[in-house]
């Protein structure tokens, strides 16, 4: 039997009380399937036993870059169940939006995004000199990563500055000395930095509490630590597409640097639009507001179906080829989704940053670092959240390339 979605006025709901099976079998396909279901673009259901809006495509992008409209928490990397029980520590009101201001200031800055990349690549460059036999970029990065974010933060990698982030307790208490040291003068950083700009960081007036202050330094640094499996999509496509990779390889010798960097920025850009980077991107509204016919109300939580927008042939010419030269009328830096001037994965200063990281990735793949890509299973399973090749993309025999 079919069942198709009851349409109360504008945004119709589903007619199952809970879609939390259909989500859990049918993955970053979930949405896709749903909204035939509902013969639209937006549909209203529960998931594990909280209401969403679940919607797709370019107006539904657009939701996500009005700041003073949605709260935008972030990507669902992994567990939409932890997303929703535990969502960030989010304030409403004007408070929710300095909020945001800060992580769009902390994640925007080039000068600072240039910085991570360097730290990026310094530390690539010190695991690559370890020799290992085999590399498995999605999760062998992790120590690289993490040295990248305490760095990129304002912090020292030596001594007893060296934390894991995947330690709850352990991670939140060092995070809480970091603010309170720099809040006492007892650690000097860069105003800059990241660490400073969270430490100085007013609402409604007053500085951040400790544990607030904490909780968006640990964001900040576990978005840049869970890179790699972005590293491992980024050797994915150059496995895929070796006259992409011949050309990144070549360098400035067929076109100029300018050229070159735009061209990095297109192929990253199709990265993030064509692998299942993110499922979902979530955000709670703001103010109340009336969209597709509906009043909707404060407090709601609108999840964007990042990989149906991004799949959506209404949006998107050929949207299951990899074509990277679909950016060349944009900025080609994953900011445009197909001329509508919304993002690939809408408004959330981590995609920047990410997109940075990236960047440094194809280089480093293709210029610095000679390697080869033994057999292995490079499927890309889009029922498994988050996604990445079954093998986590292995190298071999990673080695420093002979300066020219």
């Amino acid at each position: 039997m079919t069942h198709t979605a009851i349409r109360e006025t504008g945004i119709p709901r589903l007619p199952t009380l809970d879609s939390t099976v259909a989500f859990l079998r049918d993955g970053y396909t979930f949405g896709e399937r749903q909204f035939e279901r509902s013969r639209g673009d937006a549909f209203r259901t529960r998931l594990f036993g909280l209401p969403v809006i679940v919607a797709r495509g370019a107006d539904a992008a657009a939701l996500f870059t009005q700041g003073e409209v949605i709260a935008r928490e972030r990507t669902v990397p992994a567990s939409l169940k932890q997303l929703l029980r535990n969502p960030d520590r989010l304030p409403s009101g004007e408070a929710g939006r300095q909020r945001q201001q800060l992580r769009e200031r902390m994640l925007g800055d080039a000068e600072e995004l240039g910085r991570l990349r360097e730290f990026f690549a310094e530390e690539w460059r010190r695991e690559i000199d370890t020799r290992p036999s085999t590399l498995t970029l999605s999760d062998g990065l992790a120590d690289c990563l993490v040295r990248t974010a305490i760095r990129w933060v304002g912090s020292v990698v030596d001594g007893p500055d060296v934390v894991r982030l995947d330690d709850g307790p352990r991670a939140d208490a060092w995070a809480r000395s970091m603010i309170a040291d720099v809040r006492a003068e007892r650690r000097v950083v860069a105003r800059s930095s990241v660490l400073r700009q969270i430490t100085d960081s007013l609402e409604n007036g007053q500085p951040l509490s400790d544990r607030d202050a904490a909780d968006e330094l640990l964001r900040v640094m576990r978005a840049v630590a869970g890179a790699g499996r972005l590293v491992a999509f980024v050797a994915l496509a150059l496995h895929r597409h070796p006259l992409w990779r011949d050309r990144f390889s070549a360098g400035v010798a067929d076109s100029t640097e300018a050229a070159l960097d735009a061209d990095i920025g297109r192929f990253v850009a199709e990265i993030q639009r064509f692998y299942p980077l993110a499922p979902m991107a979530s955000g709670r509204v703001l103010s109340p507001f009336r969209w597709r016919g509906q009043d909707i109300g404060a407090g709601t939580r609108i999840l964007l179906d990042v990989y149906g927008t991004n799949h959506d042939a209404s949006v998107w010419d050929d949207p299951h080829q990899f074509r990277p030269e679909r950016f060349e009328a944009t900025s080609g830096d994953g900011s445009s989704l197909a001329g509508t001037g919304h993002a690939v994965e809408p408004g959330f200063p981590e995609e920047r940053m990410n997109a940075e990281l990236m960047k440094e990735a194809v280089g480093l793949l293709t210029r610095e670092t000679d390697y080869t890509v033994p057999d292995q299973d490079l499927r890309v399973s889009l029922k498994r959240f988050p996604s990445v090749p079954e093998s986590g993309f292995m190298i071999a025999n990673p080695t420093p390339r002979a300066a020219n």
